[in-house]
């Protein structure tokens, strides 16, 4: 019997960015169970409807300070896309120690060259054509994504002023929004991991979010051609992260772990991205354009987190 049956994109839930972190001996001191802990905290952009537009004169208002007079929101992008080489479902945490300990884990999806998801593609079927058969019964905690150290995206955002459109930055680790009339159509741009990691300057390299449904915990590393040694990248040089980053390692906790018995008979897989996919930053006196006309307008770009979901039937 195969694992998957389908993969189910869905359109619902996601965040963000990490701005800060300290040296730690293991991973694990790095995360903790409770919510006042998380790195960043943002809002869904307000009033905003399934088309990423709302009636404000900006979206700066209503987003949440990340910075002195700049602020975040999350919408959805129409792009989101990422490799994923490894999905794990696991009993105790891999998140410990000084690399990725699978002792406790059992692949769902393993493959060394890697296959592209985008999950901006909602509500479709995607085949993961390397899905293994079914896990031993059990008691999953944790469930652990391998994926590479980049994501692309693309979106858009319309204001009362106007609908803004990504494109790629050159001078940063993301994108940048530009009015319609200087872009006509949203253009893909890539988010780095490698350089700060989590954060927009400086290097984060431990991200937690608690949703009310679980919490989402990653961090950085290296990659073997397996996959199966992963060691955490966390130093620090010269203002910004160091060592080889080459791989962003997801682990998701739900609130209610994932129990297969000897009666199921499959899996069902749900990525769960929406209306958090996309960062969108404003800043009250300044624009990625110059112009103090897109004052607290959207800015620019990065991406924001998802969440897989396993339903067993």
């Amino acid at each position: 019997m195969k694992l998957f049956t389908k993969i189910l994109l869905f359109n619902s839930g996601l965040v963000g960015m990490l701005l800060c972190n300290k040296a730690y001996a293991n991973i694990q001191d790095q995360f903790t169970t409770n919510a006042a802990d998380d790195n960043f905290k943002a809002v869904k952009c307000t009033d905003f409807s399934t088309s990423g537009s709302d009636s404000l004169s900006n979206i700066y208002d209503t987003s949440t300070t990340t910075g002195v007079n700049y602020k975040s929101c999350y919408s959805q992008p129409s792009v989101y896309k990422f490799t994923l080489y490894r999905m794990s479902l696991c009993t105790s945490s891999p998140l410990i120690g000084s690399k990725v300990d699978f002792s406790t884990c059992v692949d769902t999806f393993n493959n060394s060259a890697g296959l592209e998801i985008d999950l901006g593609n909602l509500n479709t079927t995607i085949a993961l054509d390397n899905s293994k058969s079914r896990p031993p019964s059990g008691t999953y905690t944790d469930m652990l994504m391998i994926m590479g150290n980049s994501f692309t995206l693309k979106g858009s955002y319309t204001t009362a002023v106007t609908t803004y459109n990504t494109e790629n930055d050159s001078s940063s680790h993301g994108g940048k929004f530009t009015p319609q009339s200087s872009n006509a159509n949203p253009q893909e741009f890539e988010h780095s991991f490698a350089k700060y990691g989590f954060s927009g300057t400086g290097c984060a390299y431990t991200y937690q979010r608690t949703p009310s449904d679980g919490q989402i915990r990653a961090t950085l590393t290296n990659n073997d051609s397996s996959n199966d040694n992963l060691t955490y990248q966390t130093s620090v040089s010269g203002g910004q992260c160091g060592g080889t980053i080459t791989r962003l390692v997801g682990n998701y906790i739900p609130n209610t772990p994932l129990k297969i018995t000897d009666e199921t008979n499959g899996l069902e897989l749900q990525f769960v991205i929406s209306d958090g996919g996309m960062q969108i930053e404003s800043a009250l006196n300044n624009h990625s354009t110059g112009s103090s006309t897109h004052h607290k307008q959207p800015s620019w770009a990065f991406a924001g987190d998802f969440k897989p979901k396993f339903i067993a039937f």
